[in-house]
């Protein structure tokens, strides 16, 4: 277990991060999330030792260290590090690389084969690992930058907007590696990031960041039923009476955003199919398809942010 405790960082007269903890179990993806300038890459930077925290505690597995510090090289060993700008030997290959940085770790040639030649097929750039680093595309940087960060077999995952500016399938193919290393393999997995969509497919739980500093946190699932008070449904109807739509809303007593033969509509109640159902034969009104449409993470985000604004 990695834990983060009242982590701060200031950078002349502005604030980085200030207060900031947490906890990151094995097996778990636990996703950093806020605007640019938010605190994010701050945050990362400390927990790896690339910048000093002006205060702060980090344990792993109930063991206190210091990133910035030598003696704590061991410890930081059990992480791999995904950094926002890949970083190579251009004009090597990317087995050389590997090699080296394997070499790093203890690792023989042997060794580092035997732990990348999986990676580089799983993340498909394994016909390519005898090119120079410096003909790969961007994707294919990252897709390596992802092996390097695995080689000595990591306890925790660490990561910087891992999905920037990737192209579908690649965006695809790390999202399943990802999964597979947390569920499959017990890896803890931090990531930082402003990809709503692509993070809400795999986190297990979420830490929203705003001017330095954590304003919520926890269980995607159970923040979307803690954040709304409202649900959201979507009706699709047949009628020519549009009167008695409004009419129908009136009882519900809610509004409605009507779009051609569709409705959406935000409630305090719970609605089932048996009482909308009531209310479309009530009317007169033909009812076609009738669904409860779930928060997104998008949703949480803004909705937290548009709180903590007021």
């Amino acid at each position: 277990m990695l834990e983060i405790k009242n982590l701060t960082k200031r950078y002349a007269n502005l604030r980085g991060v200030s207060d900031v903890s947490f906890t990151l179990e094995k097996g778990k993806i636990l996703s950093y999330l806020g605007h640019n300038g938010a605190g994010k890459t701050t945050t990362l930077r400390c927990i790896i030792g690339l910048l000093k925290a002006d205060s702060g505690s980090f344990y792993f597995n109930g063991n206190s260290f210091s990133p910035f510090l030598e003696d704590s090289n061991d410890i930081k060993k059990k992480f791999g590090v995904v950094l926002d700008i890949p970083a190579f030997y251009n004009n090597l290959s990317a087995m050389e690389n590997l090699y080296f940085f394997g070499s790093i770790y203890g690792l023989t040639k042997k060794d580092t084969e035997n732990n990348s030649i999986p990676l580089l097929k799983a993340l498909e750039i394994f016909e390519y690992k005898d090119e120079k680093v410096k003909k790969y595309s961007k994707g294919m940087m990252q897709k390596l930058s992802l092996v390097r960060a695995l080689i000595h077999k990591p306890e925790f995952l660490i990561m910087d907007e891992p999905m920037s500016g990737l192209d579908p399938q690649s965006r695809l193919t790390i999202r399943n590696l990802l999964l597979d290393l947390s569920k499959n393999n017990n890896i803890g997995i931090f990531i930082t990031s402003h990809d709503l969509d692509e993070i809400e497919k795999i986190t297990d739980e979420i830490m929203i960041l705003e001017n330095g500093r954590i304003v919520i946190s926890g269980d995607v699932s159970k923040l979307k039923n803690n954040v709304f008070l409202k649900k959201k449904y979507i009706l699709v109807f047949e009628t020519d009476n549009k009167t008695n739509i409004d009419l129908m809303f009136k009882e519900l007593n809610c509004p409605f955003n009507l779009e051609g033969s569709k409705i959406n509509f935000e409630t305090d109640n719970n609605i089932d199919l048996e009482s909308i159902n009531n209310l479309c034969a009530k009317y007169s009104i033909k009812l076609l398809e009738f669904s409860k449409k779930e928060h997104s993470l998008e949703d949480i985000y803004f909705k937290i942010l548009e709180r903590n604004e007021k």
